[in-house]
């Protein structure tokens, strides 16, 4: 029914529609769209140029185009002109049928190239340079290509001056475009310039120079004078008269400099080589070292002098009334006869330039069999559980025992109670009574040995201070307020323990004193000095005033340095060594050898051979190695101590000084021998420890590689050659044993040939006696060999020695 009443509505719908205006026409088509293009789409274009653009329209009759642009402007019929500014910028054609129908192009402005100069003036004087610079614009390169009408130029735009004053042009141009340049103006004056004369020279130490200078390019020619070292390197006056520094040992260069009054900024550098400090040397035909030989009553000997590094002046030798004669007197060659009594006498040499300036050779004349010396034997009591046990302690290859040690208070040892002025024991369980491994019951092992001592006929001394803060010590409880408590306290102790005498051990802040931090009042080194020659004659006073010393006076004894080859020591160490019975110099380790600052490796403890790189014929040197046992001798002697062969002993110590790969000779080749430059050395051991002799020898060093014994120096290391190379020679893993295990060059110690040399040589005057640090080194566990060759070469005893290796 639904579907009916559907189809009769829609047949009812097409008859209305049909019916209508018979007479009406259909609507016009709609008018066409309006379109826009323009050509070129993009364009490039150089800054203020041009380019034409063409525009197209569709859809309309009206083909017309209205033009603008975003930079630049563009003409009625599409010419565009660039502005001034180089960018991107756009250019747009509109129809003019229909405004909002519009095209774009898009533009493209680049500046051209151009260069810049800076800068474009300048005034540079002969000879002189200026920098200039370029400015390149309008390309990716910036570089320029430089040249001048006038001196030089370089790549980089620095001028050059030529030697003739005018003007010049400097040129840049544009590497990208070398159509494009830029012009400087270059003025060129005369400058002024300074010269001196001479410009080098070689001055003796004792010689001055006069300079000139000369200024041209101003009327003002005046000059100014200075050292360009400062006051370290000399003086000179304001006409130019120069005075070389204070002699070194090695000389030095320096410089003066003239300086224009008119410009400051213009100078002149001389050179001065001004030679080393002048020596003087004495010498004995056919002796290793002439300052010191044993002759036989009236034998004779020939010596010479030789001055150096003194200009027009000579030597002369001569022999003081009674001491023998010297023929000729005068000269500097002679044949020196000796006298017929036996004693000590001296040859002098003497500087034509100056008196004063002194060198002498010491004669022992002594028909008899050389004197015993003394041996000093330290005893480490605070190693007495561990090595060289007091049992095995071989009083007879000693004089003098000596037992370490007790300090003073305020010092090295902190101990409850104690300070300033009292005495702190510093041997641990060796000053104990009640120690259970005494080898008698209820003496301390310290009284134990000092009574075997005895009974053997040989003196015991106890060490007192050492190094390291014991100078603090020392320093503190010797002022005046304590000194007498603290002689007191000394004395009782050795009264107490019986001993024969003390060695006072005080090694540092006694000539530079103590600083306010170490000692609370900085003590200058003046009072140090005082204070310790105050302590040496009261403790002496002390004790002499005691029972116990009226029938044998204590023994004073004093742990002292070297002296570096023609060097003086300290006055306070020749007052020392003359209130003292034995002087006796610490020349073991640190005390003859050490590395850098232009030192040579060298030998521990040497007779002889003490060298510095500017003695004559030393001339392949490039280092020094300063210190030997005759030289030091000498230096006391010549600075005034009396009988100096007599008090003064020398030192061995039972340890090696290790030098390790590194040394070099002057031409930089690698070595293992004494006498290197040691400035690159791996490695360098100033203690004892790891070095000590039965260490080396439980760890191999004295096994492996090479003796040698140093004819010069009187002295033996053991070198590592080829077969350990190119690591030098390593110990092997050792359980238990602690050591760095480095790869070492060569090693210098004591053995059985160099304590035989230091023997006879003490033995022969001389020295008074030696000292051994320590004894307990010596011992391998089931002797002690280095004791043995002491025993026989010092004291003639049991001999032949081991001459152990």
């Amino acid at each position: 029914m639904m579907v009916r009443n559907l189809t009769l509505g829609l047949t009812a719908l097409m008859l209305v529609s049909c019916g209508g205006d018979k007479g009406s026409s259909p609507p016009p088509p709609p008018p066409p769209t309006v379109a826009v293009a323009i050509t070129p789409a993009t364009a490039n274009v150089l800054t203020n140029g041009t380019a034409q653009f063409q525009c197209t329209v569709t859809g309309s009759t009206n083909t017309a185009c209205n033009w603008s642009a975003t930079g630049g402007t563009v003409s009625a019929a599409g010419l565009y002109t660039a502005p001034a500014n180089g960018g991107t910028y756009t250019v747009t054609a509109a129809a003019a049928a229909d405004a909002t129908k519009t095209a774009t192009a898009t533009v493209t402005v680049a500046a051209p190239v151009s260069v810049t100069i800076n800068p474009v003036t300048a005034n540079v004087e002969t000879g002189t340079t200026r920098q200039f610079t370029c400015t390149v614009a309008g390309s990716a390169n910036p570089n320029c290509n430089w040249s001048t009408s006038g001196g030089t130029i370089s790549a980089t735009g620095l001028y050059t001056a030529p030697s003739t004053p005018g003007t010049y042009t400097v040129t840049a141009a544009a590497a990208a475009d070398t159509t494009k340049t830029a012009t400087a103006a270059v003025t060129v004056i005369q400058g002024v310039s300074v010269a001196i004369t001479p410009a080098t020279v070689n001055l003796d130490a004792d010689r001055t120079q006069q300079f000139q200078c000369t200024v041209t390019g101003s009327p003002n020619t005046a000059c100014t004078w200075s050292v360009q070292e400062g006051a370290i390197g000399g003086t000179v006056s304001t006409s130019g008269y120069y005075n070389p520094p204070t002699p070194t040992e090695t000389g030095g260069t320096y410089h003066v400099v003239a300086t224009s009054v008119a410009d400051p900024t213009k100078t002149a550098v001389a050179t001065v080589n001004v030679g080393p400090r002048p020596t003087l040397s004495i010498s004995a035909t056919g002796q290793p070292d002439g300052v010191w030989i044993r002759l036989q009553p009236s034998a004779t000997q020939q010596f010479t002098c030789t001055l150096r590094g003194v200009s027009n002046a000579t030597c002369s030798l001569s022999v003081p009334a009674g001491q023998g004669t010297i023929t000729p007197s005068g000269g500097t060659t002679g044949l020196y006869t000796a006298p017929a009594t036996p004693g000590q006498y001296s040859v002098i040499a003497t500087a034509s330039h100056d008196p004063s300036f002194r060198a002498i050779a010491t004669v022992i004349v002594d028909p008899a069999a050389p004197r015993q010396p003394w041996v000093n034997g330290y005893y480490a009591g605070y190693f007495w559980d561990q090595m060289y046990q007091p049992q095995e302690v071989d009083m007879t290859a000693m004089t003098h025992i000596v037992l370490a040690r007790v300090a003073p208070g305020g010092g090295s040892i902190p101990e409850p109670g104690k300070g300033p002025g009292d005495i702190v024991l510093a041997g641990g369980t060796f000053h104990d009574s009640t120690n259970p491994g005494s080898p008698q019951a209820g003496v301390s092992v310290e009284d134990w040995l000092i009574a075997r001592a005895h009974a053997a006929g040989t003196k015991a001394i106890l060490m007192f201070g050492g190094d390291g803060l014991d100078g603090i010590g020392f320093n503190l409880s010797s002022a005046d307020n304590l000194r007498p408590r603290f002689v007191k306290n000394i004395v009782d102790y050795l009264v107490l323990h019986r001993y024969d005498g003390i060695d006072v051990d005080w090694e540092n802040r006694l000539a530079d004193g103590c600083s306010a931090q170490d000692c609370g009042t900085a003590i200058p080194g003046t009072e140090s000095v005082r204070r310790l020659k105050a302590l040496i004659h009261e403790i002496r006073a002390e004790a002499n005033a005691r029972p116990f010393y009226q029938g044998t006076p204590i023994l004073i004894t004093f742990s002292a340095y070297t002296v570096k080859k023609g060097q003086q020591p300290d006055q306070y160490q020749v007052d020392v060594a003359n209130m003292v019975d034995q002087y006796n110099m610490m020349s073991y380790g640190v005390g003859s050898t050490w590395v850098g600052g232009g030192w040579g490796s060298w030998l521990n403890s040497p007779i002889f051979g003490a060298y510095w790189r500017t003695d004559p014929g030393n001339t392949p040197k490039t280092n020094d190695a300063p210190v030997d046992l005759n030289s030091s001798i000498v230096a006391y002697e010549l600075a005034g101590v009396v009988n100096a062969r007599q008090k003064i002993g020398i030192g061995m110590g039972f340890y090696g000084t290790a030098y390790g790969l590194g040394l070099v000779d002057g031409n930089g080749n690698p070595g293992r021998t004494p006498r290197l430059n040691t400035e690159n050395v791996q490695y360098y051991n100033p203690p004892e420890q790891g070095f000590e002799y039965n260490m080396m020898k439980e760890l191999g060093y004295i096994d492996n590689g090479q003796m040698v014994f140093d004819e010069e120096a009187q002295a033996i290391y053991r070198t590592y050659p080829a077969a350990e190379f190119p690591q030098g020679y390593i110990p092997p893993p050792s359980t238990g044993i602690h050591h760095n295990r480095r790869g070492i060059a060569y090693v210098t110690y004591e053995n059985g040939r160099s304590i035989q040399a230091k023997g006879n040589w003490v033995r022969g005057g001389g020295a008074g006696g030696v000292i051994i640090w320590m004894i307990n080194y010596g011992d391998t566990g089931n002797s002690n060999t280095l004791m043995a060759d002491v025993k026989c070469s010092f004291l003639q005893r049991a001999c032949p020695g081991p001459m152990t290796p």
